[in-house]
């Protein structure tokens, strides 16, 4: 994939490509099974990785919530 696809690609997910970048991107993919194949692959990829990083912090957040209500409910030593 050239750095320009690949850039178009990335705009696409990252939804910041102008109208002609989208226009260029339409272009690409009408060109080739395998331009449509790459994007499909790309696309697939990107959302994959969202999903895991989402529950990651999902888990991580459940986690932290954990430890700050085992740290509320410890018994607190008195000083003196």
């Amino acid at each position: 994939m050239s750095a320009s696809a690949t850039d178009l690609i990335h705009g696409y997910l990252d939804e910041t490509l102008t109208a002609e970048q989208q226009a260029e991107l339409a272009n690409w993919l009408r060109e080739s099974l395998d331009h449509a194949r790459q994007f499909a692959e790309t696309v697939l990829l990107h959302d994959r990785l969202r999903v895991e990083m989402l529950a990651d912090d999902i888990m991580l957040g459940s986690i932290s919530e954990g430890l700050a209500e085992d740290h509320a409910k410890a018994p607190r030593r008195e000083e003196g």
